[in-house]
């Protein structure tokens, strides 16, 4: 569990630590699944902690903000957060270079904004990622109601789920 835990993203494929791991009475599963649970745990650990943090100095400085939707806007960041992790912990089962994984997963996050300008006038904005953050101002203004997360936050769990199944088949069939 050790060296999971200090092993992050799948570079060590590249330098034999995963395949020395795996051939130990783990499946390759068992070993993508608990990386990408200490991922989420920092990650999510990270972000409360912040935002906390960030919520108690608010309040030293102006008084009363609406809790709930403070602890929305940090669920909508957390959520997207982690699926931009999971985009790239997937890109790193498909391509060899971890900092093209990474390379791809910045660009594909910028042209998610580029599409959020178009997506923003439909329909479609109530289920796209995006959203989420932007919906975290009026979150924390106490102007949006934190239901209003429901439809981006389900499609954004779903991207990640199906995100993590991609990368566990990938990885399944890579030769280590």
């Amino acid at each position: 569990i050790r060296d999971l835990v200090r092993s992050r993203g799948l570079g060590d494929v590249y330098k034999r630590q995963a395949g020395w791991m795996l051939s130990k009475p783990i499946s390759r599963w068992q070993y993508l699944t608990a990386k990408v649970i200490v991922l989420f745990a920092v990650v999510i650990a990270g972000l409360y902690i912040c935002s906390a943090l960030a919520y108690l100095y608010t309040m030293t400085l102006i008084g009363e903000a609406p809790l709930a939707g403070s602890i929305m806007a940090t669920t909508a960041l957390v959520a997207y957060t982690l699926l931009l992790a999971t985009l790239t912990f997937t890109f790193s089962t498909l391509l060899k270079s971890q900092l093209a994984a990474g390379g791809l997963a910045v660009v594909v996050f910028f042209l998610s904004g580029l599409l959020n300008l178009v997506v923003a006038e439909t329909a479609a904005a109530d289920f796209y990622p995006n959203t989420l953050l932007a919906l975290m101002k009026p979150l924390i203004e106490g102007t949006a109601a934190p239901s209003a997360v429901a439809g981006p936050l389900t499609v954004t769990l779903l991207l990640i789920l199906l995100l993590f199944l991609l990368a566990g088949n990938r990885f399944s069939r890579m030769e280590l």
